[in-house]
Formats: structure tokens, sequence, C-alpha cells
């Protein structure tokens, strides 16, 4: 497997990362996003989480987070990606996509726009010292 280069914006400069440099800090950012999808799925916040950015952003994370992590229910039953969409919007009162799986592919494509992946801009933030989960959500007054 090639070990290409990526360029990005850090710390105010353009710098050339090898691919095997960002392996592990996007391992991270999974690892985030999943503790994140989970606390988005329980409702036991004393304050609630309320969802910032964009439903694309929010359905391609869910995915990212299916797609790559193993997760279970109480019983030990893997989660289906549906559930796990139907479960997080009905939370935010948010009508559910017809077909989530669009949304998805929709992301994954990001057809006429010069957008990079959730994953990349969380580690993008990660590396210019900004903190991802106040980008994307914060605590909510009401429930």
């Amino acid at each position: 497997m090639e070990d290409g280069n990526v360029t990005m914006m850090y710390q105010g400069r353009v710098h050339t990362f090898r691919k095997s440099e960002l392996r592990p800090l996007q391992e991270e950012a999974l690892q985030e996003m999943r503790q994140l999808v989970m606390e988005l799925m329980s409702g036991n916040d004393t304050t609630p989480l309320a969802w910032k950015s964009t439903s694309t952003d929010l359905v391609e994370m869910i995915n990212d987070v299916y797609m790559v992590c193993d997760v279970k229910d109480a019983r030990g039953c893997s989660l289906t990606f549906t559930y796990m969409v139907e479960t997080i919007y009905r939370r935010f009162m948010k009508p559910v996509p017809k077909n989530p799986r669009s949304y998805a592919y929709r992301a994954k494509m990001r057809k006429s726009v010069r957008q990079s992946s959730l994953i990349d801009r969380w580690v993008l933030m990660k590396l210019n010292g900004m903190e991802p989960r106040s980008v994307f959500v914060v605590r909510s007054e009401r429930e």
C-alpha cells in the first residue's frame, strides 16, 4: 500500500503529512465520534446535547461510526445504521430522513462541494488546537 502525502493547513501554515502519520489521529477521531454518537443516543444527560452542524454531517458521523466501530446494545446485539439514525433524530425532535443511506452516500461523494470528509475535518481541528465536539454539539437548556 502506497503511503502518499496529504497537504493541510496546520497552525496557519501549509504542511504536508504522510498518510501513515494521520492514521492514528483518524483512529482517535473515530473513537471520539463513537463516544459522541453513544452520548447522542442515550437520553441520560442532565443537560442534553444539541447538534449544531448540518444533517449531512450528523448522518456521515453516524455512518462512519457504524461502518468502523462495533456498536452494540445492552444485550450485545449490533445496532443497525437505521436504528442509530432514528434514535438520534427522534431525540432531537427532528424529522427522520426518509432514506438515511442516501444522506450518507451524498456525504461521502460531496458532489459539487469541495469539502473533505468529517473524519479529515475532525483531525484537522484537533491538529489546530480546536475541540471538534464544541463545533458540532452544544449543551441544550431544554429537553
